[in-house]
């Protein structure tokens, strides 16, 4: 309690002092609750005087001038403890007591209720609680002691409170001496917490400050908060009226980096294209006629941009051509990944430079002129080193020549006309097949050098057209090649690899040059100007595989239709690939391999021709020259084998008749099977086309004069049943011979036969 602090110190202790709090602030409770254990001090002198504490500056001291306690009367006297115990009655101090004044202690305990007491040590009365306690009292606006004074006049038992609270006050001093301690360090503490609580106050009065500061940056921030929203706000407002139009002039800052300074790749045409997408914008609004400041000040700006994306283009396009000139390149993994990739980056320039655009264009144009005749001129000479089959006039069907010598080697020299006629009914040297074969065209020796070959059985070289090479021969395996071919060969390797370039080329013409060259013919004569060099080379191959050398000239009618139709098939393949530029090219081909191909067949039909005229007339009686020569066509038939039975009479089939058959077959085939590639369809759909084609008609005249010289050779024969056997033996062979060959013309061939052979039968 906060009396203690009033009654003097002492030097005991009591013995079973219950610990209070050091709390200067008095007990809520409705009494004061006695120590039973706590001992009386009666028996002790006066107490010693209070000592004096010094005025603290808390508002909780209770020593200050304002305290209620300074005026009451009996400050001096003895006090109660408050600690418990039992109450006793302390002797005055040596100053003496006021007298008539009420003991303050007694005067509180009357107010507040005199807490329970234990028993005194020696068996003393235990102090009961009151039956009724105040828990608010009315002091009226009265002091301590007024209110006091009043209870005593009014006669409310003020004297018995009196005397209770007097009677334990003895013991609450002593008490007090006993915790003087304790209050002390309870001062001790107070004036700590006084510390403490300045050092709060002083902080919390700056932080007080901070947070005045701190709301008045905040309100700052509000302002200015509230001031930026608004002109946010009007930007919204601002950029959906004017975004549209700076979007539609303004270039990024990555954008013009990327065009001035960038590397060129995938991103470049991105960027130009962006470029140029603002160039029009501009344009077009300046069409408009509208004052735009902004347009007037981006336009220069623009404009060097767009000056330094064609000049970065222009050394791009030049890098890219001086590559194609480097040694062993591939020009077209040039053109894929160097020049189509970057397509748009031409297209820009000739939209905006097209001057240039032209100078590179014709660069270029020029750089692969150089590229495809340097590389097909070495690729020709290659081919020149294969070894070619040379067929000429010596290996004619009815092997005959002006000087009616035998051309098949070996040959008689009994006359003009008798070795002609010998020779050409298969006599000397090997029989009446002798000169059949692969052992050197129509018999060895005919050729000086030569290479087994048969200028009239097709065999495998119809599979340049069956199963065409997918690639040309390459110029390595010509070089290293020491076969044998036939014409058609080089001619297919050459044209084949010609019109894949040129397949490939237009294609990229088309593609990165469409541009400048928006039409069909303006690209067709960029195109021409690349590859006439080689279009030339490809002529002069071709002439000079059919043209007349100075001595002999080839005659092979074979390989002529099969380059004519290796021709027509590489101009079927440009037409699907939609080249038109180099139809010139194959229809030269064709001007060249047609004539040659008819002079061939007037050749053929020319010896027969010359060989029937040779033929002696029929002999006016038994056993003539001519009869003689005519039935030593089989030496070694079933009726007159050798020299003792009758020439005359052998029916077995000429040999002219088996070249000729053979010569037919093949013919029919090739027609045939370029008929069917040509139109779509099998072997037999194409005999309208090959009737009307040189084909048919050489061959009709052909079989023709072969007809007739056989009717010539059975004149000659004196039985008339012989005669009949051996047209209907010749006929028999060319029909076996033509069985299997497909095409409508080889059916009317076969049907022919048939006629012929039936009425040879039947007569």
């Amino acid at each position: 309690m906060w009396l203690d602090r009033f009654t003097p110190s002492s030097s005991q202790a009591s013995p079973a002092a219950t610990p209070r709090s050091f709390s200067p602030a008095p007990r809520r409770g409705p009494y004061l609750a006695p120590d039973a254990n706590a001992t009386t001090s009666a028996s002790r002198g006066a107490a010693p005087q209070r000592p004096s504490f010094g005025p603290r500056s808390s508002s909780l001291s209770l020593v200050s001038n304002n305290s209620s306690t300074t005026s009451l009367p009996g400050a001096a006297a003895g006090r109660q403890s408050i600690s418990g115990g039992p109450s006793q009655r302390r002797p005055a101090a040596a100053g003496g007591e006021a007298v008539g004044v009420p003991d303050p202690v007694a005067v509180l305990e009357g107010i507040m209720g005199r807490p329970p007491r234990g028993k005194k040590e020696g068996g003393g009365e235990k102090i009961e609680r009151p039956e009724r306690l105040v828990e608010e009292i009315d002091f009226k606006g009265l002091s301590l002691t007024e209110f006091v004074d009043t209870e005593g006049k009014d006669g409310k038992a003020a004297a018995p409170k009196a005397r209770d609270v007097h009677r334990y006050s003895v013991q609450s001093v002593e008490e007090y001496d006993k915790e003087k301690d304790k209050f002390e360090d309870l001062h001790k503490s107070i004036l700590a917490c006084d510390d403490v609580l300045k050092s709060v106050e002083t902080y919390l009065t700056g932080f007080q400050a901070d947070l005045g500061a701190v709301s008045a940056e905040i309100e700052t921030l509000q302002t200015r908060s509230s001031a930026l929203n608004t002109k946010l706000e009007n930007r919204k407002v601002v950029e959906k009226l004017l975004g549209p139009a700076v979007e539609d002039v303004g270039v990024a800052p990555a954008v013009v980096y990327k065009i001035a300074e960038g590397p060129i790749d995938d991103s470049w045409p991105v960027a130009l294209l962006e470029l140029e997408k603002k160039v029009k914008a501009i344009e077009a609004k300046e069409k408009e006629r509208n004052e735009i400041k902004a347009i007037d000040d981006l336009k220069p700006l623009l404009e060097n941009l767009t000056n330094k994306a064609i000049e970065r283009i222009r050394d791009f396009l030049i890098a890219q051509i001086k590559a194609l000139r480097s040694p062993n390149i591939n020009a077209q993994i040039i053109q894929q990944t160097g020049f189509l990739k970057y397509k748009d980056l031409f297209a820009f320039l000739a939209r905006r430079h097209p001057q240039l655009a032209g100078e590179i264009a014709q660069a270029y144009a020029n750089t692969m002129r150089w590229y495809y005749a340097a590389h097909f001129v070495r690729y020709q000479k290659a081919l020149d080193k294969l070894r070619i089959h040379h067929i000429d006039r010596h290996d004619a069907i009815a092997n005959f020549d002006e000087s009616g010598r035998r051309l098949a080697g070996g040959g008689g020299s009994s006359g003009a006309s008798g070795s002609g006629a010998a020779g050409l009914l298969g006599l000397g040297g090997g029989g009446a097949f002798g000169g059949l074969g692969g052992s050197g065209g129509v018999a060895g020796g005919g050729h000086t050098g030569g290479t087994p070959h048969d200028a009239f059985v097709l065999g495998r070289r119809i599979n340049v057209l069956r199963d065409p090479p997918t690639a040309a021969l390459t110029a390595y395996v010509a070089d290293e090649d020491t076969s044998a071919h036939y014409l058609e060969v080089p001619f297919q390797s050459f044209n084949l690899a010609l019109i894949d370039n040129a397949s490939f080329e237009y294609t990229f013409l088309s593609s990165f040059f469409s541009p400048l060259y928006p039409s069909a013919s303006a690209l067709g004569r960029l195109f021409t100007s690349i590859f006439d060099p080689a279009f030339a080379l490809g002529k002069a191959l071709t002439a000079r595989l059919t043209a007349e050398p100075p001595h002999s000239p080839p005659q092979d009618a074979l390989g002529f239709l099969l380059a004519i139709r290796i021709n027509q098939r590489l101009q079927f393949a440009l037409q699907r690939r939609r080249v038109p530029a180099a139809d010139a090219y194959t229809n030269a081909t064709n001007l060249l391999l047609w004539p040659r191909f008819s002079q061939v067949l007037d050749l053929h039909v020319d010896s027969v021709r010359r060989a029937a005229a040779a033929l002696p007339a029929r002999p006016p009686g038994v056993g003539s020259a001519a009869a003689a020569l005519v039935g030593a066509a089989a030496p070694g038939s079933s009726t007159g084998g050798g020299a003792g039975g009758d020439p005359a009479a052998s029916t077995a089939p000429l040999p002219l008749t088996q070249r000729f058959a053979h010569f037919a077959a093949s013919v029919l085939t090739v027609a045939a099977e370029s008929a069917g590639a040509a139109g779509g369809g099998g072997g037999g759909g194409g005999g309208g086309e090959e009737e009307e084609e040189p084909v048919g008609r050489g061959l009709a005249r052909l079989r023709d004069e072969v007809e007739r010289y056989l009717n010539r050779v059975a004149a000659g024969m004196r039985d008339r049943r012989k005669r009949d056997r051996f047209l209907a033996n010749n006929y028999a062979l060319v029909g076996t011979i033509l069985e299997g060959v497909p095409g409508r013309t080889a059916g009317e061939w076969r049907v022919w036969c048939e006629g012929v052979r039936g009425a040879a039968e039947g007569g």
